[in-house]
């Protein structure tokens, strides 16, 4: 049945937002004309490969693409080979690197699409990137959004109007959706069986505003000693945010648990969900909570308020304010009719806005009209050979 190749190009810091899409994307594609190839940038300092794993584990055609530092050509030439080995065509690429590296490798060759999930310049590396990203995003068929805001950002940076399009992100609400036995998950992270959970997760980063929350604590367990916090991710503020627990003294009630696969597990022991991000696109965490029928307090950033309606689907807050923060987290705590009320709402709006479904066929649509702008005659070719599976 599949007669279209497709390279998904990322350079990953572990399996977050833009990985999820990856992969549901790869996922819905099953069911088309469409053969999807994951390409995962095998970083020499900072190898994350846990998307490369998922998929390898899904029966997904995998390829890995050593990278020595930022600017290698060998990794742009072994791109380039698979390219053409492989009859590729069309690469979607996600993130500053893989929009370099697709334009290079993929320019004259193949058609061009990227999704953008997030300009952060939060680095001196990043923001090199977002300059290379700005330059070469006109030389792309197709431009994607995941949030209003986004998109904005995207036009104000002179992109042609036509190739940019706002696409929400969606995810396997069932899976989300199915209750589990939560104690043996409370256990090995040594909660309380009966204790009310407040949970976030995300990378370990200053855009996901890990400070604010623990800023907040304090004055939440003067009201509510029996609440526990579950922080779920890894990154490079670690050792910060341990230290701010020690100087606040809430370890007592802190758990800094690190990454975790079993994200419908972590959920399903959660009370009430927590975003204190200060930057987003449109998270994907956010939709998996609300089709796990969570209780939501999120910041007012980027694409949040499309899927988190305050006082409707959750509490919408102001950034970088523990004060507000803390006391909307105690108001959801004090009134569990509320919780459960916003809670179903949630999880009524992520079944209808939010699925995987619905997300791939936007972008089938997209990868459709641009094969059939490149070539009047769709190329006939085989599907990927187990051999592309390069993982063990």
């Amino acid at each position: 049945m599949h007669t279209h190749k497709i390279l998904q190009l990322v350079s990953s810091g572990g399996f977050y937002g833009a990985e999820n899409v990856i992969l549901e994307l790869a996922k819905a594609m099953r069911a088309s004309e469409f053969d999807s190839l994951i390409g995962v940038f095998n970083n020499r300092y900072q190898p994350h490969l846990e998307l490369a794993q998922e998929a390898h584990n899904l029966g997904l055609p995998v390829q890995l693409f050593p990278c020595a530092h930022p600017l290698d050509r060998h990794t742009l030439s072994h791109i380039r080979r698979v390219v053409a080995a492989e009859g590729i065509d069309l690469i979607h690429s996600h993130g500053y690197k893989a929009n370099f590296y697709a334009w290079m490798a993929g320019k004259n060759r193949t058609s061009l699409i990227t999704t953008c999930h997030l300009w952060t310049g939060t680095s001196l590396k990043n923001r090199a990137y977002e300059i290379l990203d700005r330059t070469c995003l006109n030389r792309f068929d197709q431009i994607v959004a995941v949030s209003p805001a986004l998109e904005a950002q995207v036009l104000a940076h002179g992109i042609t109007r036509s190739k940019v399009q706002m696409i929400l992100n969606g995810i396997d609400t069932v899976r989300f959706a199915k209750l589990s036995n939560t104690s043996p998950l409370k256990n090995s992270f040594s909660l309380p069986l009966e204790a009310p959970i407040i949970t976030t997760i995300g990378r370990l980063t200053e855009q996901k505003g890990h400070l604010y929350l623990l800023q907040a604590v304090p004055s939440i367990l003067r009201s509510r000693p029996d609440i526990h916090f579950l922080i779920v991710g890894d990154g490079h503020l670690k050792e910060k945010l341990q230290k701010s627990i020690q100087d606040l003294s809430i370890s007592n009630s802190v758990h800094l648990v690190g990454a975790h696969k079993d994200i419908p597990g972590i959920l399903a022991l959660t009370d009430i969900f927590v975003l204190p991000s200060v930057d987003e696109g449109l998270p994907m965490v956010i939709l998996e909570a609300m089709a796990a029928g969570k209780p939501i307090v999120a910041t007012k950033v980027g694409g949040v308020a499309k899927a988190v309606e305050h006082n409707q689907t959750g509490l919408l807050i102001e950034p970088r304010d523990p004060h507000v923060l803390a006391i909307a987290l105690l108001d959801l705590l004090q009134d569990i009719n509320r919780c459960r009320a916003l809670a179903q709402a949630a999880q009524r709006k992520a079944k209808a806005d939010f699925s995987s479904a619905a997300m791939g066929s936007r972008y089938l649509e997209i990868y459709r009209t641009i094969v059939a702008k490149r070539s009047s005659q769709p190329k006939q070719t085989s599907a990927f050979s187990p051999k592309t599976r390069v993982l063990p």
